[in-house]
């Protein structure tokens, strides 16, 4: 219990702290005399005390607001979009990628992409002789190469023909872009030689799919073509074979059948195929 004198001194103790409190001086008069606010934030005075309002909507203010900022807008409250990514690959190891980053696109989205600029352009010549023709092959490819945006371009120019009994015209009937029996990409569209020295273009969009977002393949191109082939037979009348007077039987040059033959073209370095939607 308190003593008396203590009982008598608390009231005024009170009423000396009550009247100190109402005589301290105020931090304000107005807004101007408050310390000027940091970024994303604004002071006012209210009642004699200088207060401090965070602004919403604020790149700086500390919260990510999906509604109108993301990585590409305001890294400071959304964290930066870079760095490579990272993928596990089918034994279940997790790997950072040699190609694809996090990287932010022209209209500020945070993406998955490649730099255009660390593709390295390959051109490789290669002759190739089937069935009695020759060929010129130039294959025209980037490394690393982007599924539905890069292509393979093949170059052919008819050289020669050392076979007498192949007629043109000669045609490219299809060309198609495999690792083994894995497809990733065709073109239908014919192409053909009427004389040698003739050249064609082909470009192949590459289609295909991998498993996980970086996957290295060893690319081979198949060319299919056809051409006609000359062959000498008999001449028959009314179901009778035909010989001369010397009793050596009558020829005669006739377009026998159209051959179907393929030639094939191995890339000469190993690709590697990125896709941003795999894995």
């Amino acid at each position: 219990m308190l003593k008396p004198f203590a009982r008598l001194m608390l009231p005024v103790l009170l009423t000396m702290i009550v009247i100190a409190g109402c005589g301290r001086e105020p931090q304000c008069e107005n807004d101007g005399d408050c310390p000027e606010p940091g970024a994303c934030s604004e002071v006012s005075c209210n009642a004699g005390i200088c207060e401090t309002t965070t602004i919403d909507d604020c790149c700086g203010n500390g919260v990510c607001e999906s509604a109108v900022e993301n990585e590409c807008t305001c890294s400071e409250d959304c964290g930066a979009c870079a760095g490579y990514i990272s993928y596990t690959t089918e034994d279940g190891e997790t790997v950072e990628a040699e190609y694809l980053q996090r990287r932010c696109s022209e209209s500020n989205i945070c993406e998955v992409s490649y730099r255009e600029e660390e593709q390295v352009y390959k051109k490789e010549f290669h002759e190739i002789s089937a069935n009695g023709i020759v060929f010129n092959i130039v294959l025209s490819y980037p490394n690393p190469m982007a599924i539905r945006k890069n292509n393979i371009v093949i170059e052919i120019e008819l050289v020669e023909i050392t076979d007498q009994r192949i007629t043109y015209p000669l045609t490219i009937t299809s060309a198609l872009v495999l690792d083994g029996s894995i497809l990733f990409g065709r073109n239908d569209k014919g192409y053909q030689f009427e004389s040698v020295g003739e050249r064609a273009e082909i470009v192949i969009p590459i289609v295909g799919s991998v498993e996980v977002p970086e996957e290295r393949h060893n690319l081979r191109a198949r060319i299919d073509f056809g051409y006609v082939y000359l062959d000498e037979k008999q001449v028959m009348e009314e179901g009778m074979l035909v010989y001369d007077a010397y009793g050596e039987p009558v020829m005669r040059t006739v377009r026998d059948k159209v051959v179907s033959s393929t030639m094939v073209v191995r890339l000469t370095e190993t690709v590697t195929l990125v896709d941003a939607r795999a894995g």
